[in-house]
Order: structure tokens, then sequence, then C-alpha cells
């Protein structure tokens, strides 16, 4: 990335160091100059006068109108006075308007203030007609602030966005205040207050007694590395001489040989009749390739009667040793005075003297062995000595340089520039989303898969509406108009979004370097909330060097608030163009990883957004999305409380939206299960529901309730690293567990036991990919014999097991890592087995551990695959605390039966595939093969394969039908009943 950063860093120097030679030497030894004249006059008579004086590159900069952001009068600029003469051109081309402005308090907070202001700012930038004018740029000149720091940059910035999006590539001029008076009842603009504006202007104008010893450092960090100009009245009558001396005093002003402009407020056309004149001369007797320069940098300076000239500006060739001074002599006819160079050299240089106002030359006079000279009758006196040829430069070289690069407050202001042309241009449009969503909870084959069709229309005034048209679970293609809770599985809004402009700047930016994107250089810039009042994200941008639109944002968001205890999402951006050609910078596609509580586990939900062909500006917009709203497909709105329901009003076509989100979802449930366990099928009925704002605490219950199984979770999320939870496990349907001799099983050795549970869990969201968990169960197990266990053999006695389980997930870019280790103590246990022989290993405590890598792949928006593998491990294991494969139990060995087998060890490789077949079924098939380890039956490893067939249709009267079937196709096929497996569920989901 640093290489990066330096060749681009290299590339904008060259193009910078360029672009200002060209500038030198296109503007001579003069800096470029801009003209202003009072209000009463023609700018068209001011621009004529300009033409005819042969003068190069001046700039006429128009009278100033007034306006006014904030308080409770009109903001508009008000009118200007220069009136046009018939057949005239209002505004010269490539002149510059010139803006004052005021900026009052505002009463208002929050956004309602900032809406105010951009409303008011784009009154002033419609009023100036910028995009009907061929005014070149804009000064901006805050006269009275009457409010803070914050509001009048915020104000200002606005204005200079606005104006560069009504008209781009307009160049945008900030007037700096000088002191503060004291004794003047109007208060000037502090310094301090508008340093950050200058991320968004091209030039900084600083009146004449601001630089007053200053020196170049000071100028830089001033300006922060823009052009100066350097800014002065005239006053006084209107006559050539005035306008002559006004341009002198001006070059001679401290600081000016650093000023690319020079900017002269004169009192009338004949004062700017003799700046022309003084201006010709100048360049006519400086064409030599001089350049501009303080006089300290020039190896020889002039004396007046013996002193050192002040003020004075110094002229020296680059390409000869020749110097020119330009001083102030304070001579007259009655007071003539002598000016000679400060000390003597090898080749005495030719002399020649000048009148600066009128060109006259002054009488030369050489005294042997004396420097050379000149008598000087008039205050201002341009002194020119010429060097023979063959003497050495007499002055230090004079270099120009190019800042290195952007400040990462210009990229930012630069971003906000280019998106504020476009946003001025785009009325509305509406684009079609493809949203597919992945609800999975532990390994790779187990999960929900949600599709939505969606059409999103937005508008200038920030209206974001939703049409939610299709609706699949699985990739089945539910009944049209059935809704899809989308916003409770959103997270909080964040209402400040970063880069924005914004009245309290409330994100930190640094630039990390550049990166290439789709062949595109980009500056990466990283984005950190600045404080903790309120959601916030982090993550980075990349930005285009060339255009300054963005290209990625990557944003995380961890608040705490909801049940979203974690979002990541990747956004990609690309330029869109309208029917007019016109291109505008709007989202590709998103993808979005999101760690939710869902009773008390976090649960990986990833998002998949893909955007369609964008209808931009489109006349049939309006009745499009009327139409959509007096349909009856669901709708959401996007609000600044977050993604909302659109509801109809009552039996009419209005639709409003609602105050809050649903905060229940319900279902019932009815199916049937076999697992080969017994040798009859398990009946499931009953209902699953969720309350996510639990008697309005932020606690989240749910509870599943199914026949033989009940499961309920309460849960908070206490801040965004932070989570506890309790668990209720009441199950009525028993666990057989299995003994066996080879393939023989040991029928009389069968023990059924039911277990019960409760605990409490803590989770810690270590970062939006990693969370920490921990949990204490207490489990109960009562121990009962079946129908055919040998009267002789002794059942364990029922008791209980404190387990202490810690958890690490870890889920990236559809790539998950799970580490679990498990500790289980045990009390009131005792030994077990026949009566007349040894009694079967029981260990008091024991330890399971286990780790887990899955890789999604998505293929096309409904057809899924990945890959798995797994390693589960322990110690001090037995009969009762080995691992038992089920279809709720990890891990999950396809098609063995509950209990029949049980594990020291597991170590499993798999893979699945799943696919939309014509909208009616999603089928998935997947596949597991392992290498397992029982230490009772020896060291031996045993390998298994099997398959799990998945099918997922729409049912009748809105219902939902999930069914498997699993196969075993090796492992201990001879001990298994039957070595497949099934369940059918029908799903109903109930309204809120």
């Amino acid at each position: 990335m640093r290489q990066h950063l330096a060749v681009l860093t290299h590339l904008f120097s060259a193009v910078m160091a360029l672009v200002v030679c060209a500038d030198t030497a296109a503007a001579g030894p003069l800096p470029r100059l801009a003209i202003s004249l009072p209000s009463k006059l023609a700018a068209a008579d001011a621009a004529r006068i300009v033409r005819t004086c042969g003068v190069r590159d001046v700039l006429i900069v128009l009278p100033a109108t007034s306006a006014r952001i904030g308080g409770t009068g009109e903001p508009a600029a008000q009118a200007g006075e220069l009136e046009p003469r018939p057949g005239e051109t209002p505004v010269p081309p490539g002149s510059y308007l010139h803006l004052q402005v005021e900026v009052a308090d505002v009463s208002l907070t929050g956004r309602e203030r900032e809406t105010l202001i951009e409303r008011q700012v784009a009154d002033i930038v419609r009023n100036l007609a910028l995009d009907r004018q061929p005014s070149a740029g804009l000064v901006i000149e805050p006269t009275v602030s009457t409010t803070s720091a914050d509001i009048l940059q915020f104000a200002l910035a606005t204005l200079m966005l606005k104006a560069r999006g009504a008209r781009p590539g307009l160049e945008i001029a900030l007037v700096m205040p000088g002191r503060r008076d004291a004794a003047s009842d109007r208060r000037d603009v502090g310094l301090p207050d508008v340093q950050r504006l200058l991320a968004y202007v091209d030039s900084v104008v600083f009146s004449d007694r601001v630089l007053v010893g200053a020196k170049p450092p000071d100028l830089d960090a001033l300006t922060a590395g823009r052009p100066l100009t350097i800014r002065i009245s005239a006053g006084g009558a209107d006559d050539a001489k005035a306008g002559s001396v006004a341009l002198l005093d001006l070059l001679m002003t401290p600081g000016a040989a650093a000023a690319t402009t020079v900017w002269l407020e004169l009192p009338g056309l004949s004062a700017l009749r003799g700046l022309c004149a003084t201006m010709q001369f100048l360049a006519r007797s400086l064409d030599g390739g001089f350049e501009m320069t303080a006089p300290e940098r020039a190896s020889l300076a002039v004396l007046v009667d013996g002193r050192a000239a002040a003020p004075a500006v110094a002229f020296v060739g680059s390409r000869t040793a020749d110097v020119a001074v330009l001083l102030k002599a304070g001579a007259s006819h009655q007071g003539p005075r002598s000016l000679t160079l400060a000390s003597a050299i090898a080749r005495s240089p030719q002399v020649t003297c000048f009148d600066a106002t009128d060109s006259r030359v002054l009488d030369t006079r050489t005294v042997p062995g004396q420097p050379p000279g000149c008598q000087a009758d008039t205050e201002y006196v341009l002194f020119h000595a010429r060097v023979p040829t063959g003497d050495g430069r007499m002055f230090e070289s004079v270099s120009v340089t190019a800042r290195a690069g952007l400040r990462v407050e210009e990229i930012i202001a630069r971003w906000q520039a280019a998106r504020e042309a476009e946003r001025q241009l785009l009325d509305h449009y509406s684009v079609p989303v493809f949203t597919s969503l992945h609800f999975d909870a532990t390994s790779v084959a187990a999960g929900i898969d949600v599709a939505l069709e969606l059409t999103q229309f937005v508008d200038r005034a920030g209206v974001q509406d939703w049409v939610q048209t299709a609706f699949r679970v699985n990739g089945v293609k539910l009944k049209r108009g059935q809704e899809f809770p989308l916003p409770q599985v959103e997270p909080d809004k964040v209402v400040t979004r970063p880069l924005e402009l914004r009245v309290d700047e409330k994100y930190l930016y640094d630039l990390l370097g550049t990166d290439t994107v789709r062949d595109r250089v980009c500056y990466v810039l990283s984005i950190k909330p600045g404080q903790a009042t309120e959601t916030l994200y982090s993550g980075k941008v990349w930005i285009d060097g060339v255009t300054f639109t963005q290209v990625r944002l990557r944003l995380e968001q961890r608040d705490g608030r909801n049940n979203v205890a974690s979002h990541v999402e990747t956004q990609e951006f690309e330029a869109v163009k309208d029917p007019q050609g016109r291109a505008f910078t709007l989202v590709r596609s998103i993808f979005a990883e999101d760690s939710v509580n869902l009773a008390g586990r976090s649960i990986l939900v990833e998002k998949h957004y893909r955007y369609g062909d964008y209808a931009i500006n489109a006349p049939d917009f309006a009745a499009r999305l009327a139409e959509a709203r007096a349909g009856d497909d669901p709708m959401f709105r996007d609000t600044e409380q977050g993604l909302r329901a659109l509801r109809r009003k009552g039996d009419s076509a209005e639709r409003v939206v609602e105050p809050m989100g649903g905060k229940r979802i319900w279902a019932l449930l009815a199916g049937v299960m076999y697992t080969g366990a017994f040798s009859f099928p398990v009946p499931l009925a009953g209902a699953s529901w969720v309350d996510f704002d639990f008697r309005k605490t932020g606690t989240q219950l749910s509870a599943f309730f199914a026949g033989p199984i009940f499961v309920a979770n309460l849960s908070r999320q206490v801040n965004k690293d932070i989570r506890w939870g309790l668990d209720l496990s009441l199950i009525a349907l028993p666990n057989l567990f299995y003994e066996y001799s080879g393939s023989t099983e040991l029928s009389g050795r069968q023990v059924m036991n039911f277990e019960q549970y409760a605990g409490g869990l803590f989770n810690w969201q270590v970062t939006p990919e990693l969370v920490l968990s921990t949990q204490g169960h207490l489990y109960w197990d009562y121990f009962r014999a079946t129908s055919k266990t040998d009267p002789r053999y002794r059942i364990p006695a029922s008791g209980v097991t404190l387990d202490l389980y810690g958890e690490a997930k870890y889920n990236r870019k559809s790539f998950s890592a799970i580490g679990t280790v498990e500790h289980g103590r045990r009390q009131g246990w005792r030994d077990f087995g026949l009566a007349d022989g040894a009694p079967a290993p029981l260990y008091p405590n024991w330890t399971r551990y286990s780790i887990e890598l899955g890789q999604h792949v998505f293929v096309g928006k409904l057809t899924r695959g990945g890959i798995s593998a797994g390693y589960f491990g322990g110690s001090h294991l037995d009969r009762f605390s080995r691992y038992t494969p089920t279809f709720l139990n990890r891990p999950k060995l396809n098609g063995i039966p509950s209990g029949v087998d049980s594990f020291d060890e597991v170590t499993t490789l798999g893979a699945y595939y799943g696919f939309n077949v014509l909208d009616v079924a999603k089928l998935e098939g997947a596949y597991t093969h392992a290498w397992t380890r029982n230490r009772d039956e020896g060291n031996g490893l045993r390998q298994f394969d099997g398959v799990d067939l998945n099918i997922g249709m729409a049912g009748p009267f809105g219902t939902f039908v999930q069914g498997s079937v699993s196969l075993a196709l090796r492992g201990n096929l001879e001990r298994y009943r039957t070595r497949w497996g099934t369940y059918l569920i029908f799903l109903k989901p109930l309204k809120k």
C-alpha cells in the first residue's frame, strides 16, 4: 500500500508542478492581477479596458452582493447593482462573483438546524444563477458572525459545496478576515473559526495588513498550502496615478512575493487605465525571464541615501544574473534621493532606473570606485541591474514547488463536492433489488435462506420506499403479499453517516494510503467514531483519486441497542448513466454480515443486496410509486428511526409509517420425526414465539414448544460488547443408550435417560467478527430401565452435572470457525453395570473440545454450496458423556440412529449443495465423511459416510413445508435397526 501511495504522490506532485510552472510562465514575473470596481460602473467597460491594455490573465471581480444565513430574515442573495447596457453581457466571461455572507444564530437544533441552513443556502445559490452565468469563480467573504464557529463553518462549507454543485469546476476563493477591531460594533470572523473551511476552497484572500511581518512558513500555515491572494483597496480619487500607486504598493506588500494573485479594489475606470499602463511597463521591463521574490533572497540590495530600501520587492533572472528591485524611494523633485548598490562586485553591472509610475528613465550616475547607482526624483523606482555575460548568478535559486499530496480533509471535501454536483441533477430513481438472507446457526449444512425481490424508490426529498414483490424461503416462492419481517433483522439506524458535512463533526478520519479497485487508483480513508453519544459507524472508504467519487465503503456498527450485536457491510459503487448520458455514483451491491441474538446465541445472518438496472429521473417515477402504494404488496420506508413497515390507513389507498417495528414473531408448527432410536415416529405439534422487547425492557424472550419438547431463553444485550441470558429446557422425549459387542446389541444393558437443564450464558462480542461466549448449566439426569433391561443391571442413579462451556466463534465473508471447550462435574452419580461384573467406567469429571471450519460458496441468487471440516475430542469420556450424533446434536453423522453409537473422537469432512427448482421447491444435498474412535471398542478408527436430502416447498394455507431424509452409507450398519431417519415439519407464520 505504501508503494501505491508513493507512486500516486509522485504523480500528483508532477502534475501540480506542471500546472504551477504553466501558470508562472503564462503570468510572467508578476502575480496574476484581479481588479474590482464600484458597483455603479459597468463590468463590461472594465473588461474592455483590460482587453485593450494588452495585459494577459486579468480577473474581474464583480461588485459584492450580500446574503445572510440563519436568523429570521430572508437568506437569499440581494440583487447586484450592476446594470448592463443594451446588448452587453451582464457578467463578463471569466469574471468572479463576490458574495458577502453574514451567518446568524439558528434557534433550531440537530438535523432540523442543518436542514434550515441547507435550504437557505440553496436559495442563495439559485439566486446567484451560477448555472446561467459565464463566471469562472466565486469570492466568499464572511462579514459578521453572531453564531458559533461550528455553525459558521457548516454554513459556509455548505455554500461552497452547493455552488460547486450548481457549476462544477467553479473556483472558490475565501476572504480571510483581518484582526478584530475592538472599537467597531461589527465583529469580524476570527481566523481559527474558518480554518476548517480551507479544505473546500481553491485560494485564500488576505488583506495586506494581515501579512505584515508574516514569513513564508507562517503564510503556508495560514493558507494550508492554498494559493494566496493579497487584497488592497486603492481609495482616493479616480485618476491614473491612483491605480498605478495602488498596484506598486500592493506588489511591495510583505508576502506579495508568495502570492499568486493580487486583487485591487479601484475607485474607477481612470485608475484602471493607470494600473494597466504600469502593468504593461513592468511586464515589458521584466520580460527577460525574471521571477518575483522577497528582496532578501537576492545577493545584492539597493540603498537609499546609504540606507536599506523599504518597502521593496526583488525580481531575479532565471536565465541570467540580472536583478531588478522595485522600491519606494520617497523622493521628489524638491527632495531627490541617491540610489546605489549595497556593495561593489567584480564586474560592475549596468544600472538603469525608471520612474515606476510613468516609465520615465531616471538620471544614472556612476562614481569610480563606488557601486553604480542613480538619482531619483520620484517616490516609486524600478532599479534594474544588468550583469555582464560571464558573471555568476547574483541570487539564490528560486524553485517552484507543489504540495506532496492531499490532506484527508481535502479528499473528503472533494468527495462532498463531487456528490453535491450529482445530487443537484438527481431528482429521483428506482431500482430493482434482489436481497438474499442466509441464517446460519452452527455447522455448514445448517441454515435457512430467505430471498426477497424488492423495488426501491428514492427521491430528492429523501423519501426511500421499498416494495416487496416476491418472497422466498429456501428457494420456495411463497404467496404474493406475504410479508417478511425485514425491520426485525435490521441493525439500529445510523442517522449520522460518515463523510457527510455536519455542524458537529462526529467522525475522525485518517489517510491510510492507496489501493487499486477495479483498475481505479483510490485513496483509502479510515473512519472512526469521534464520540459515543449516538450510534456511529467505523470502517474504511475507497475514493477515486481522479473523480473523487466513492468506489467502495466498508462499515462496521456495534451499539448493543437491539438484537443485532454487530453489523459489517461492504458497499460497491459504480457510475450509472441516465438517458442524457450523465453519470451518477450509485450502489451496485452490498454484502453484510450480522451477528444476531437469537435465544441468547449469536446467529450469523449474511445479506446480499444485488441492484439491477436503475431508472434515473424517469418521467413515470411518480406514477409507478403511487401504483405501488395503492397495491397489496408489503412496503417499507427507511426512516431516521430505522426501517419501518408502511401500513394501509383503513380502507383507503393511503399508507402510513408504522410507529414502531413489530417486536413479536409467532409461528405454529406440526410434524413428525423418525430417527431410528424408536420403533415409531415421534409427533411434533406446538408453537414458536419470540418477543424482542419483552415487557418493554429491551430483553428478548424466546420459547419453543413442540409436544415433548419445551425450550425457553431470556436474554439481554447490555451494551455493544456484553450479552447475558438464562436457559430452561424440559424434554419429555427420552434418550436411549445401547451397548454392543461387535455388531450384537447387549439388550440387557439398555438405559433410558430424561435430561433437563437450566442455567445462564454470557457473551462477549470482541469484534464484529469474533464472539466469545461461556455457559454454565445445571443438568438433571433421570435414568430408568427399559423393558429389555436385565434386572441384574444396575442403572446409574439420577444425579446432576454442572456443565461449563466456552466457545469462540469467528465469521467473516462466509467463512466460519468455531472452537469449543466443555467441562462437566457430576454430583450424586454412582457406578452402574451388572451386579456380578465389574462396574462400567464412570468419571466424575470429563472434558470435551472441538473445532469446526466452514466456507459457504454462493453461486447466483438462489444457489448455495459449502464445505466443512471438524474435529471433536475429549478426555475421561464415558458412556453418557461421549459424542452421540443425532438430528440436533453436533457432530452430525448422517443416518446414525440416536444412542446407537457414541464416540471419544470424531473427525469430519463435509460438503453440501442446494438449488431452486422452478420456484416450487428447494433441493439440497449434504455429504459427510467421518473418522471415529470409541475407546471401549478399541483404539482403531472407524469410517462413516452419510448423506442428507432436504426439500422445502410451499404448503397449503400459507404454510411452509420442510422435510429431510438422512441415510447412512457406511458405518456400523449391522447394528442399526434402520440406517435412515427423517422429519417433516409444517410451519405457519402468524401475524405479529
